[in-house]
């Protein structure tokens, strides 16, 4: 059976932030996953995680200033340093308190007048930075493509060119965020996807959502009772992060989950 875990970005927005460890765990999550953890104190997660028996299971490096459209910075030459200090200024300590072992790099937007190669060549630079400097910790780098209905012009879109990008380090601490919802927007043949990733021994966190409105994932046209008994299969041992915007209430919306808690 898959484990799950709870992306407290998207669901029980109907509550405080630091409300949401209590009612995910009420829930019969285990574990949760944050996209941006930085306007808090680490202390005060650490303490909902502990009080409420959870474990932190990914959170996203610093990825710019969203209110004003970045989706990370990685991809941008003129802002590799500032791309450098907040990883190792704020993603690798907030990892290291909450004991979280994936931190996603997002790539970013790509700019009308940046080149490809550009692009390409600052992501790889800054990805084997970051790998240089979480070499002696229990940590992971993710990469996720994401789909251009979902963020225009991104510029990790594709299975195949993440994995190209994670075969040139040869590395175990960068791996594959694989989510299904993007993945079936941008190529579908999601059975495929998730065996070569698995075969490959690469795919390192996996995340859900029904498509094509990203609600509940028994909402859509894909069958994840079907790709939950694939993994199983295999097995996958890595999480299942739930990353949607429930229709209303939270709660009332998992009865999807409920078969599978713990």
């Amino acid at each position: 059976m898959p484990r799950f875990c709870a992306n407290l970005s998207w669901l029980y927005q109907e509550l405080p932030f630091l409300e949401r460890f209590k009612q995910a765990s009420l829930d019969g999550f285990t574990a949760v996953e944050h996209l941006f953890p930085y306007e808090f104190e680490p202390q005060q997660i650490a303490y909902q995680l502990q009080q409420y028996q959870l474990s932190m299971q990914l959170i996203n490096a610093p990825a710019g200033n969203w209110h004003e459209g970045d989706r990370g910075i990685a991809i941008d030459p003129q802002r590799q340093r500032l791309f450098r200090e907040l990883f190792e200024g704020q993603a690798i300590p907030t990892a290291l308190a909450l004991n979280c072992p994936f931190i996603h790099v997002m790539s970013g937007v790509m700019p009308p007048t940046q080149e490809q190669s550009v692009a390409e060549k600052t992501f790889l630079n800054n990805l084997e930075w970051a790998l240089n400097k979480i070499a002696s910790l229990e940590l992971t780098l993710l990469i996720e493509p994401i789909s251009q209905q979902t963020i225009n012009n991104y510029y990790l879109t594709r299975q195949a060119q993440a994995l190209a990008i994670i075969d040139q380090f040869s590395s175990s601490q960068l791996k594959l965020q694989l989510d299904i919802f993007h993945c079936q927007l941008t190529e579908g043949s999601l059975t495929e996807h998730i065996q070569h990733a698995l075969q490959r021994q690469c795919l390192g966190h996996i995340q859900i959502a029904g498509v094509p409105l990203r609600q509940e994932p028994n909402d859509g046209e894909v069958n994840y009772s079907y790709l939950f008994k694939l993994l199983d299969q295999y097995p996958y041992q890595g999480y299942v992060g739930c990353e949607y915007s429930p229709r209303g209430n939270t709660t009332a919306g998992l009865d999807w989950y409920f078969p599978y808690r713990p």
